[in-house]
């Protein structure tokens, strides 16, 4: 009968064994279960900070993305206002130049025709001047009764 029990308790100590492993083996997957949350919960907040600050990057971007798009229209617009001015002083200062050019031409006509005057003037009291002399000259006076 003694040999019955051996086998048995061999059985029975050959399953403890067997439980003390699988329990050790249990426990190290436990640890490593809780080593490997403690790593993922560690990458998930990692994750989360990273698509936060992706997040505000993006943000960001689209801010400036939106003051370029402002800048760039108003800048547009000053280029257009100022091309426009350009062309109107450009304008002004043609019209100006011709009614200079016009007004000088006038204003040479005038002297031309002042200076033929003064020329005429000038005959004219050469004229007067001879003949006043003729008339106070000895040969014209006895000419002259009186």
């Amino acid at each position: 009968m003694e040999e019955q029990y051996r086998p048995t308790d061999d059985k029975i100590l050959r399953k403890k064994e067997i439980i003390l492993l699988t329990r050790k083996k249990h426990e190290d997957l436990e640890f490593q279960l809780m080593e490997l949350e403690t790593r993922c919960e560690a990458e998930l907040e990692q994750a989360e900070e990273h698509f936060q600050n992706s997040q505000i990057l993006v943000t960001q971007n689209s801010q400036i993305r939106q003051v370029k798009q402002r800048l760039s229209f108003e800048f547009f617009n000053k280029i257009s206002i100022l091309k426009n001015t350009l062309r109107e002083l450009d304008h002004q200062q043609n019209v100006m130049l011709h009614q200079v050019i016009l007004e000088k031409d006038k204003l040479e006509r005038e002297k031309q025709k002042l200076k033929l005057l003064f020329k005429q003037k000038k005959f004219e009291v050469n004229e007067l001047e001879q003949k006043i002399n003729g008339l106070s000259s000895p040969h014209v006076k006895g000419w002259f009764v009186g």
